[in-house]
């Protein structure tokens, strides 16, 4: 048990952060574009909550590309709030995405004071994941990876708390069984990341009990089995509630779901180290490269020290209440890279679908400051320590507010940060760009009486990252070809292309009018005439 004094101050930093958090959110939720397949993921939502209220029978939403495979939890979150409340339908999204995003920092908030042996783990954990920019930047425009990962990060925590109380409380059966039923319903695939973190808390326990003399019964009761048992269906059930699809065949249909992530037969070209790979045939190292190169470097090197002080701990002291907790937050890392090196899943998009990751890698980097701190006993160390690692944590934010809203785009100084990149690696994948190069085209359109047409770099995904912006006076097409020769047709005022794919390099003979960047790096070319219309 904490002493009062700890948990006081525990409480004030929580409250720090959620008003930090929520202060933040209001100032710039607004700042952002909207990321390659926000509008269909938008659509998503608006068909499934059709499919709710006209009572089962719109089933539109089964025919949206591929989007039956995927859960709709957030997606009809946002429909919902947006039908009722008459607001701005991404401003909406981007609210509730980046809300989720602060309760995945919560939940580090209390995964740290859950394992750490001092109030620095939860504190410099918090640190470590708000001043990662790609964490950061995600936060406001990704429904999919963000909320899972906030929903990854509680389901831990619910876990944890399950399983060290004997027997549970009603409110942590009750805890895990919402935990879970979240997770699922955003990423029904997450159940196979969650289960290895589970497995190594209780294998850890079974060791520990077994070599005590204990028998395994005792750490593994029929009825905390029974317990898990209820609670995985309860979770499922919360799984299925918001998922028309599945709806047909709950139990066969999630595992369809499952198993079309994990074999997605799509393969995208992926800029990887100056070379062009298709994502199904990447090299084994992708995930854990793209990690340490879009990791602040006092973050990794803060978490590299916890992980190994961690399994020091368990080697010096292996019956301490945290050691099996820590086993898990092990895992929650170590497995998914392990994963990825060794089956070489078809990825892409960096360390957009590995950003569950970055609460452990925080976590970790709350112990490493521990370690740090705890070295010498006096006061003066200790404040001097404390100060030095405050501010090597806070050097991202300079970077954070040169790149700003591209925040996504980061790179750590491994590869010379986004201005090294490029050229190497993917930058501003999700053409969040296209908002400010649409804002400069309406601004060349001012009052004109006839309309100017723009030809934009973009598929029926991507469209909407321009048309979302477009003023009224824009007439917009778009293309998804590249290594277009030659000048751009005098149908067109504008060619607005991305540097993805080398689409910036179409009609090289007409001339670069604008630019839109960060940092040394370009994101987004405009081609046109040489005086804007």
């Amino acid at each position: 048990m904490r002493p009062n004094n700890g948990v006081r101050h525990l409480d004030v930093w929580t409250g720090a952060v959620l008003l930090f958090g929520v202060i933040a959110i209001l100032l710039l939720f607004q700042d952002f574009g909207v990321p390659w397949d926000e509008g269909i993921q938008a659509e998503y939502g608006e068909r499934v909550r059709r499919y709710f209220s006209s009572g089962f029978r719109d089933r539109s939403n089964e025919q949206l590309a591929d989007l039956r495979f995927y859960g709709p939890l957030f997606e009809l979150t946002a429909a919902t709030l947006t039908a009722a409340l008459g607001s701005d339908l991404f401003a909406t999204r981007h609210l509730l995405a980046a809300l989720a995003g602060l309760l995945g920092v919560l939940a580090v908030v209390r995964l740290g004071a859950r394992v750490g042996g001092s109030l620095a783990v939860p504190v410099f954990a918090t640190l470590a994941l708000i001043s990662a920019p790609r964490f950061f930047g995600h936060a406001f425009v990704n429904s999919k990876d963000v909320p899972f990962a906030a929903a990854f990060a509680w389901a831990v925590l619910a876990f944890l708390l399950f399983w060290s109380n004997r027997p549970p409380a009603r409110r942590h059966v009750l805890g895990l069984t919402m935990a879970l039923g979240v997770l699922l319903a955003v990423r029904p695939a997450g159940i196979l990341l969650l289960a290895p973190v589970m497995l190594a808390v209780i294998s850890y326990d079974v060791v520990r009990a077994t070599r005590r003399g204990a028998e395994v019964g005792a750490v593994l009761p029929r009825s905390r089995l029974a317990t898990l048992g209820l609670i995985a269906v309860g979770a499922w059930l919360l799984m299925v509630l918001p998922w028309p699809w599945v709806h047909a065949s709950p139990l066969l249909r999630p595992v369809q779901a499952v198993a079309y992530g994990i074999g997605f037969p799509v393969s995208y070209p992926v800029l990887f180290a100056g070379e062009t790979v298709p994502s199904s045939a990447l090299p084994w190292h992708y995930v854990v490269s793209y990690v340490g190169i879009t990791t602040p470097l006092a973050v990794l090197g803060l978490a590299l020290l916890g992980l190994a002080r961690s399994v020091g701990d368990q080697i010096r002291t292996p019956d301490r209440e945290t050691s099996a907790a820590w086993a898990g937050l092990q895992a929650w890392l170590l497995f998914p890279l392990l994963f990825a090196a060794l089956l070489r899943p078809n990825t892409y998009d960096g360390v957009r679908h590995f950003l569950f990751l970055l609460p452990a890698i925080a976590l970790f980097a709350g112990r490493g400051a521990e370690a740090l701190i705890q070295l010498r006993t006096s006061r003066a160390w200790r404040l001097g320590v404390g100060t030095g690692l405050v501010v090597a944590l806070a050097l991202p934010v300079r970077d954070m507010v040169r790149l700003h809203p591209y925040e996504s785009t980061y790179f750590n100084g491994l590869v010379g940060g986004v201005e090294g990149a490029v050229g190497r690696y993917e930058t501003d994948y999700w053409v969040l760009s296209y908002r400010e190069a649409m804002e400069w085209v309406n601004r060349q359109a001012g009052d004109r009486n006839e309309p100017v047409r723009v030809l934009v770099a973009a598929n029926e995904l991507s469209r909407t990252s321009a048309e979302a912006f477009a003023g009224d006076g824009i007439v917009l097409e778009t293309t998804f070809e590249t290594d277009l020769a030659g000048r751009l047709p005098e149908v067109f005022d504008f060619y607005v292309g991305t540097t993805r794919y080398g689409m910036d390099r179409n009609y090289p003979d007409t001339p670069v009018v604008h630019a839109v960047g960060r940092a040394g790096a370009v994101y987004t070319v405009i081609r046109g005439a040489d005086e804007a219309p």
